[in-house]
């Protein structure tokens, strides 16, 4: 299970929206969705905060984006890329 995964059951566990839970991190929920969704990482103060107010250990350890089924820096912005892979 991938840290936004993780990150979406606590959430339902604990009966939170992300409107909520974006609330009290201080963030858009928008962003919440963005980490649910594996497009970006929360920041390692960010991820205290969310073991603190879900309950758990979000730590990510030595993994590397792909570990995580992140999308790369350089294809953020230019998705195709990273379908792309996909079709060859």
């Amino acid at each position: 299970m991938d840290l936004g995964q993780q990150i979406r059951v606590a959430r339902k566990q604990h009966n939170m929206t992300q409107a909520y839970l974006a609330q009290r991190l201080g963030v858009q929920p928008m962003v919440i969705d963005r980490w649910e969704g594996a497009i970006c990482n929360p920041a390692p103060s960010q991820l205290k905060e969310l073991g603190k107010i879900l309950d758990m250990s979000l730590n990510l350890g030595n993994r590397t984006d792909t570990d995580r089924g992140m999308v790369s820096a350089s294809n953020r912005f230019w998705p195709w890329r990273a379908v792309a892979r996909y079709w060859r």
